[in-house]
């Protein structure tokens, strides 16, 4: 196994927890969480490319544009939280 491929699960599996923490906690800083998840999907989408594991590789394309919407929802909001749900959400 190449050292990219033992390196990239275990960045993967390290940011994707300490998002799932950090989110959990639901401290002021908080949104950053989504931050690690979206490092953690890029190196799971990695890890996905070079050893040809598909079903991983589009888990993690699905979990990336959850990510992009969480960090659209928390950072582009004025108040630092999410933004307010619109009618028919």
């Amino acid at each position: 196994m190449e050292p990219v491929n033992v390196v990239l699960p275990w960045a993967g599996a390290a940011t994707g927890a300490a998002g799932a923490l950090w989110l959990a906690l639901k401290v002021a800083s908080s949104r950053w969480g989504f931050v690690c998840y979206l490092v953690s999907n890029v190196c799971w989408i990695a890890y996905g490319l070079s050893t040809a594991q598909w079903p991983l590789l589009a888990m993690n394309g699905v979990f990336t544009v959850i990510s992009v919407v969480g960090l659209v929802r928390w950072f582009v909001s004025a108040e630092g939280g999410p933004a307010p749900a619109r009618a028919g959400d």
